[in-house]
């Protein structure tokens, strides 16, 4: 074979050959110590061919790799997120509201090697939206101060321990702990957007009226099963009617409203005032508190 052939197959060779060895040794992992989940995501194959183009070890890498993990194409989270922006350190023994009524608080240490808090707000991929990093005012970490609160007035919630059963199950310390997360200007929508439930008012912030916007039953209705349990058990009909009262704007309220008309609990919390239903559940509420009174009475029940 004539030279000056040989020349360009072997400079597609070495080119090949650099190409790999330099994709072998600097090209980003999609997923820390490849641990890619079997069953992916829809669209986890196209963030594992974005995340193979960038550089090991770069911002771009990082990002990418939580990016993947929060889409839930990797089962290993990555550790390059830390609680506090700029690096520093934090309090570990500093105490957070827990989201879980029944588990009580947690510790800054704790949050930081506990993956849920690697969940995002608005952006996937950036470290400064996950609520490890906006937990940061809690953790003691410097320059860093908390621009929002459940109560308008900056105070703490009243009634801290007061759990919402309906819409998320949390505590009024919890609802305190997520307003914290938002910026001064995210903080303006926190309520009519974000949560789309006026918690201040649920938890007894000072001049914080209950809305008047949304009720569960249509008007000249009434609850008359207030005891009953509704779905899997977890809240009953009058917890649902008083829920739905602090729901802040009308959006929010016809679609919740439309939600439990399909689920058949307008209709079974609520009927007409004066309707034979209402006046059976009256009648039998009436009959148990009378019952009640003369059992207090006769002596057969002792109260506390």
């Amino acid at each position: 074979m004539h030279p000056s052939k040989i020349r360009p197959i072997m400079r597609v060779l070495l080119v090949t050959t650099v190409s790999s060895i330099v994709g072998y040794s600097y090209q980003c992992q999609p997923c820390l110590k490849n641990s890619a989940t079997i069953e992916q995501q829809e669209g986890c194959q196209e963030l594992f061919d974005a995340s193979i183009l960038l550089d090991a070890g770069t911002t771009d890498c990082l990002n990418a790799q939580l990016r993947n993990y929060q889409h839930g194409c990797c089962e290993e989270p990555p550790r390059s997120c830390t609680i506090c922006p700029n690096g520093s350190p934090y309090n570990p023994n500093a105490i957070i509201p827990s989201f879980d009524p029944h588990s009580g608080a947690i510790t800054c240490a704790d949050m930081n090697v506990d993956s849920t808090y690697l969940d995002y707000i608005f952006r996937q991929g950036d470290c400064s939206d996950t609520l490890l990093q906006r937990s940061a005012s809690w953790c003691g970490c410097r320059q860093t101060e908390r621009s929002c609160y459940l109560c308008p007035d900056g105070s703490r919630p009243p009634n801290p321990n007061l759990v919402d059963p309906v819409y998320y199950g949390w505590t009024c310390a919890a609802f305190d702990l997520v307003s914290s997360y938002f910026s001064q200007e995210e903080c303006q929508g926190l309520v009519p957007d974000i949560l789309e439930f006026d918690a201040p008012s649920w938890c007894g912030c000072p001049n914080s009226p209950i809305p008047q916007i949304c009720r569960l039953c249509p008007e000249g209705h009434q609850v008359v099963r207030p005891h009953d349990l509704l779905g899997e058990g977890d809240y009953t009909c009058q917890q649902l009617a008083l829920s739905t009262r602090y729901i802040p704007t009308q959006d929010p309220c016809d679609r919740v409203l439309r939600n439990y008309q399909e689920k058949g609990y307008v209709d079974y919390c609520c009927a007409p005032v004066g309707s034979s239903a209402y006046q059976t559940v009256t009648t039998s509420s009436w009959i148990l508190i009378m019952n009640l009174v003369l059992l207090l009475g006769s002596g057969w029940i002792v109260p506390n």
